[in-house]
């Protein structure tokens, strides 16, 4: 979702204006009525309010992107920044807050917050696909000097299973960590072991798993496929039906099968968490947070067994972020288990991945295979699309990958059907979305990260398949056409 407006001011009052929206239809669209309902008015509060509200009156999302109608209407009430910004920012440096700490390597971020009395963890994964752990050497393992405490299924306190974003909850896996001694996909957490240091060879050497017994793995998209529980079902004005049939009736058809590859987060800075428990019962979680931080209390309140009246007792830090990428916005199981650890312990723990653990801890891009079937008259214009597109599935939670979503949406088409399969495989951890979102002054815009994070809070589970992203040229050369007279 991104805008871009022209407005032209006199005496503080709008003498015409151009608001073009993208994100929301096949082509850049004009916003019209928000135009008409800031013309002859101050630019003041109540009347982009009432420009936000004209902007999305009588908007028919389509499945799964009913959160687009707050974003829109969060991004047409950002107008009066862009003006303003666009008067007084030009040829004027913008100094960042925290450029210069973290140009000088003097940022402060999460894993390198220093603590008395602080405890090392580190998680221990399986190296099967598939089956079970039959017995553990932690007991062993536990004897050595300087480690304090081992956490396995055998020992771990049992916690619910989290309920997914894409239901209204707060994790992206929603399989909680050691809580069985099944092994679901090879790279899964199934020891944390916590020491009074960091890099013991004891530690590292002596605290696998053995006894496993092997199961047969599914890998690949080639197996039997299912559809995800949030179907994207029929679009107002697509005729869905009519698609397979304008296929056999149309001039020309072209037909293709593609394939994408899995696709991982490798932000600069590995997810890390550390845990401290106040003597008054209160838990501090400084956290790699991109953002969400509400989103982040709620999902450590239900496993901790914290009555929603005492949430406020959960404080989430998260002072800098060494980029994110998607995977940073969700609880995954791994980031409950310091505050566990330092709930029995009396002390803090602090968890920080791995390179080679952020491949298989927090989440990636499922590989894709979509097949696509286009029909067009001999004119050259499209009269039938079918994109059908199979993603991963997982035991730990489901997340389709919405790529055949945009076709809805991108081509002026009569006649569109897409789908949206998974098969379920014992590869990585549950996939989630992977996006770069940024922020920041354009020429005539402002890509609205803000308005994402506010539609994020209002509809977590819609927030999945949002992209924010810059005016398109397409954008600007609409905005500078000059005053509005008809919807383009």
């Amino acid at each position: 979702m991104s805008v871009a407006a022209a407005v032209e001011l006199a005496d503080g009052v709008v003498r015409s204006a151009r608001i073009v929206l993208g994100g929301v239809a096949h082509r850049p669209w004009r916003a019209v009525a928000a135009e008409k309902a800031l013309l002859e008015r101050p630019l003041a509060p109540g009347s982009i309010a009432a420009a936000s509200a004209a902007a999305v009156q009588g908007a028919t999302p389509l499945p799964g992107t009913r959160y687009k109608v707050a974003l829109a209407r969060g991004a047409v009430g950002r107008i009066s920044k862009i003006s303003q910004r666009a008067m007084t920012s030009v040829g004027t440096p913008l100094a960042r807050v925290e450029g210069l700490l973290k140009a000088t390597g003097t940022a402060d971020y999460t894993a390198d917050i220093p603590f008395d009395d602080l405890t090392y963890a580190v998680l221990l994964q399986a190296t099967i696909a598939c089956g079970r752990n039959r017995r553990y050497r932690h007991i062993r393992c536990r004897s050595r000097p300087g480690v304090v405490l081992v956490l396995t299924h055998l020992n771990a306190p049992k916690l619910p299973r989290m309920k997914a974003v894409a239901k209204g909850g707060n994790a992206q896996q929603t399989v909680p960590a050691l809580q069985d001694d099944r092994v679901r996909f090879a790279g899964e957490n199934v020891a944390m072991v916590v020491a009074e240091s960091l890099g013991r060879g004891p530690v590292r050497g002596h605290s696998y798993p053995r006894g496993i017994r092997r199961a047969a793995a599914c890998r690949g998209l080639h197996g039997e496929s299912y559809p995800p529980f949030q179907g994207d079902g029929p679009a107002a004005g697509l005729s869905p039906r009519k698609a397979e049939r304008g296929l056999e009736t149309t001039d020309v058809t072209v037909e293709q099968t593609y394939r994408t590859p899995t696709q991982n987060h490798n932000p600069i800075e590995p997810n890390a968490t550390v845990a401290h428990w106040d003597d008054d019962g209160g838990l501090t979680v400084y956290e790699t947070c991109q953002g969400g931080v509400h989103l982040i209390r709620m999902g450590w309140r239900r496993p901790l067994v914290i009555p929603m009246r005492k949430a406020g007792s959960i404080r989430v830090v998260s002072k800098y972020l060494g980029g994110g990428f998607g995977g940073k916005n969700f609880m995954w199981p791994q980031n409950i288990l310091p505050a566990i650890a330092a709930r029995q312990l009396g002390r803090p723990v602090k968890l920080e991945l791995t390179r080679a653990q952020m491949y298989t801890s927090c989440g990636y891009r499922s590989e894709t295979l979509q097949r696509v079937r286009l029909g067009a008259s001999s004119a050259g214009m499209l009269t039938s699309i079918v994109h059908e597109s199979t993603s991963t599935g997982s035991d730990m939670g489901e997340f389709p990958e919405p790529c055949a979503q945009i076709t809805q949406m991108l081509y002026a088409c009569p006649n569109v059907t897409t789908t949206h399969r998974l098969v379920r495989q014992n590869v990585g951890s549950r996939p989630s979305p992977v996006r770069l979102v940024k922020g920041g002054l354009v020429r005539i815009g402002v890509r609205s990260r803000r308005a994402g994070q506010r539609a994020f809070a209002r509809s977590p589970r819609a927030f999945a398949c949002a992209t924010m992203q810059r005016p398109t040229r397409a954008m600007t050369a609409l905005v500078k056409q000059g005053p509005a007279r008809d919807v383009t």
